[in-house]
């Protein structure tokens, strides 16, 4: 993923760690371990409306979904907030309106 002139790429390996590349100053930084299972899965996307932080998505080996959130502007990555829950209720979703 690309923002500004930056690249980040997004890493994990089945363990609790979580990896983000930041081309800016082409350091490799660990987000810290999720709370609970291992990472099985990640996505990157640029926060809104200012694009200055990045949105890091985990899914876990327990089904979990957690979020970090890191500014990136200025570069490089800091200040993440830390992993916060966003498991979707799979038993009871709700539906979009029409």
């Amino acid at each position: 993923m690309t923002q500004g002139n930056s690249q980040y790429i997004g890493y994990v390996n089945g363990t609790p760690s979580v990896f983000v590349y930041d081309s800016s100053n082409g350091t490799w930084y660990n987000l810290g371990p999720i709370p609970s299972g291992n990472a099985v899965d990640i996505g990157l996307s640029v926060g809104q409306p200012t694009g200055n932080t990045l949105d890091v998505t985990v899914l876990t080996s327990t089904g979990n979904v957690y979020q970090d959130q890191c500014t990136i502007n200025p570069a490089p990555i800091h200040a993440c907030t830390g992993w916060v829950p966003f498991t979707p209720n799979t038993t009871s979703p709700s539906t979009p309106s029409p």
